[in-house]
Parts: structure tokens; C-alpha cells; sequence
């Protein structure tokens, strides 16, 4: 076991559950986040019918933050990555340990990665 994080399940190639402690808009918080590969989203979206494989489908990388005040609060990560471990998630846990500015709501960036069709 990690002092910086709790795993809340064990770590699967396409996502990660756990919590960890830091800092979010100047104040502690703990976070509840899921760690997940852009594909393993894509195919979340295509079992809830929002995509059909028939589609083709512009994706970015996201942090989603919960609007809410419960704690610990809800965070989710979906990355490009061909499948989570443990050094992409200490990874993910030192950028959102580093990322200053982070606010809630959906937050995509960098490049566009295409599914489907």
C-alpha cells in the first residue's frame, strides 16, 4: 500500500479506483477518482448508446470534476494511454497534485484521438 493514494479496488488495464489527498482551489481535499483509457470511455459511451461503432468519433483527453461540496469528491481522468498501472496512476496523481488551477466541470485537452467508424 501507497501512502499517497488508497486503492478503493484493484487496478484493471482500463481503469483505476482510488482515493488520495490534495490540495483543489487552495483548500485540502480528498479526491474519489477514476482512472480510465480514453477507449475504455469510448466503449462506456458506446454500451449507454450515446456512440454507435458505426460512428466515427473525435475524442480528447478529459478531467471531469464533480460539482458538489461531499467529500471525497468525485473525480475522473480519461487518458490515452493503451492501459492503466500503477506508474500512470502516480503520474496522474502528481499532475493533479501540480495542476494549480483546476476548477469543476469537464475539461478536455490536447489532441484528438478518432474511435469507431
Amino acid at each position: 500500500m501507497n501512502n499517497d493514494y488508497q486503492l478503493l479496488q484493484p487496478i484493471q488495464p482500463q481503469l483505476a479506483r482510488f482515493r488520495f489527498d490534495a490540495t483543489f482551489q487552495q483548500c485540502p481535499i480528498q479526491w474519489q477518482a477514476e482512472l480510465i483509457t480514453l477507449q475504455h470511455y469510448y466503449d462506456i459511451c458506446v454500451e449507454e448508446g450515446i456512440y454507435t461503432q458505426a460512428e466515427k468519433v473525435e475524442l480528447q483527453q478529459f478531467i471531469d470534476i464533480a460539482d458538489t461540496e461531499i467529500e471525497p469528491r468525485p473525480i475522473r481522468i480519461a487518458l490515452a494511454i493503451p492501459q492503466v498501472n500503477q506508474a500512470s496512476l502516480l503520474k496522474t496523481i502528481i499532475m493533479l497534485k501540480n495542476y494549480k488551477r483546476l476548477q469543476t466541470g469537464h475539461h478536455a485537452y490536447g489532441d484528438y484521438f478518432s474511435f469507431g467508424g
